[in-house]
């Protein structure tokens, strides 16, 4: 099973999942011309995609739902809660802790803390490997810290540093949202999950959902890369590029 994000920011969030015969967006936060230029700097063809599943409503993450779907005709999978945000005319179902399973990849949604109206993050496991995307929540609740457990692959929130934040452009309010119980993770507390998530068999690691506002890559550098075991590589997801294949199909022939 490989993963790559096609970009991830507060301007357009979109991650590719694929396995030896299933390929998966999570997240449509891109136009449907966009999406498919993404995609196709990675060599992957809209015609490969099976489905669509979608974190919850806000713009950056659901926009070009709708617009795919028809572009492509392929189903999209959303908790009713961000379907009636998004305004989808036809979805499938998503529950929290439910796993559902499209070709050979099984999905499970995990519900998290966030200022949406039912929003969830992912699990995504294709025989022995399981893949976790986990962004867009303010805090870190138990039930998390258990769905998130042995991992392969981890696609994780370090959305901003708290002293670029406090001292930053955005209005009180907005600081507030953003730094909330409901909102992101700062680095700090993407940190401190990664920590609880932590296990022999992490491979590969990606921060995710940077502000371009409120933190840089070298933050996140400084502040992670000395908590990441040897033998885990790291890499820092960017709104423009997304980041490279994290591929980890030989693990399954280990």
């Amino acid at each position: 099973m490989r993963a790559v994000s096609l970009g991830s920011g507060s301007k357009g969030n979109c991650t590719l999942i694929s396995s030896a015969s299933t390929s998966i967006l999570i997240d449509a936060g891109f136009g449907v011309r966009d999406t498919e230029s993404r995609l196709a700097k990675h060599q992957v063809s809209p015609d490969s995609i099976q489905a669509i599943f979608v974190t919850h409503e806000h713009g950056d993450h659901a926009q070009g739902a709708g617009r795919l779907q028809r572009a492509w005709n392929v189903p999209v999978y959303a908790s009713h809660g961000t379907a009636t945000g998004a305004r989808l005319e036809q979805f499938s179902p998503l529950r929290d802790g439910q796993p559902l399973r499209v070709g050979d990849i099984e999905v499970t949604p995990v519900l998290v803390p966030h200022d949406a109206r039912e929003p969830t993050q992912f699990v995504f496991q294709s025989g022995e490997i399981r893949i976790g995307i986990c962004t867009d929540l303010g805090s870190v609740s138990p039930h998390v810290v258990r769905q998130f457990q042995d991992l392969d692959g981890l696609l994780l929130e370090a959305n901003y540093d708290p002293q670029m934040l406090a001292q930053g452009p955005y209005p009180p309010k907005l600081k507030a949202r953003v730094g909330g119980d409901h909102g992101h993770l700062s680095n700090q507390q993407g940190l401190a999950l990664l920590q609880q998530l932590l296990s022999p068999r992490l491979k590969t690691l990606v921060a995710c959902h940077l502000s371009e506002k409120n933190n840089t890559p070298a933050h996140v550098q400084s502040l992670w890369a000395p908590h990441v075991p040897q033998g885990t590589t790291f890499h820092i997801a960017s709104q423009t590029d997304g980041c490279a294949w994290i591929d980890l199909t030989e693990l399954a022939h280990g």
